[in-house]
């Protein structure tokens, strides 16, 4: 959930409290309240979507590289030196 833990949510709402007056705690609750109702009913399809999508992805089985793919050399490999490392070496030697 965003990284957002309970001792962080609930500090959250402690703050809150200490800010808004006593008298406006209804209303923002009723407004909070719609505001969860409606971003769930908005995402809904969305996350659907997003199941379907993995969903159909999981079954086709997929390879995780093309066959003609190759990775570059990297630079602690042999022939994955930056240029100017071989020349430092040359220079050396």
């Amino acid at each position: 959930m965003f990284g957002i833990g309970w001792p962080d949510l609930i500090f959250i709402f402690l703050l809150i409290m200490l800010v808004v007056k006593p008298s406006e705690w209804p209303s923002l609750a009723t407004k909070t309240g719609r505001f969860i109702r409606l971003a769930r009913t908005r995402l809904a399809p969305i996350l659907l979507e997003v199941k379907d999508i993995s969903r159909s992805i999981m079954e086709e089985g997929r390879p995780a590289e093309p066959d003609d793919w190759t990775p570059l050399p990297q630079p602690y490999q042999k022939g994955g030196e930056f240029p100017m490392i071989q020349n430092i070496r040359l220079e050396k030697e």
